[in-house]
């Protein structure tokens, strides 16, 4: 069984490279990474792909909610209110 969630916060390539306390890493390597996560994301059941350029307020609340819907939607399966695991 693979993981209940998987969250892969995104951003352009110029906002990840402006953020990151590694100063030697090369914007080749951030565009790899970038695309082996988010290829991930593709593959990987309920997984979930969240602009992180946009305010942390916003991106905290998104991951929020993502992370409470799939806590309530395994409550529920658990108590056999829902169908979705």
């Amino acid at each position: 069984m693979g993981p209940r969630v998987l969250i892969c916060l995104d951003a352009p390539e110029d906002v990840i490279l402006e953020r990151k306390k590694e100063k030697e890493v090369s914007r080749h390597a951030v565009v790899r990474q970038r695309e082996a996560y988010r290829r991930l994301a593709e593959r990987v059941p309920r997984s979930h792909v969240v602009d992180a350029a946009r305010p942390m307020a916003d991106v905290a609340a998104d991951v929020t909610r993502i992370v409470l819907d799939a806590l309530t939607a395994r409550t529920a399966a658990r108590l056999g209110l829902g169908t979705n695991p």
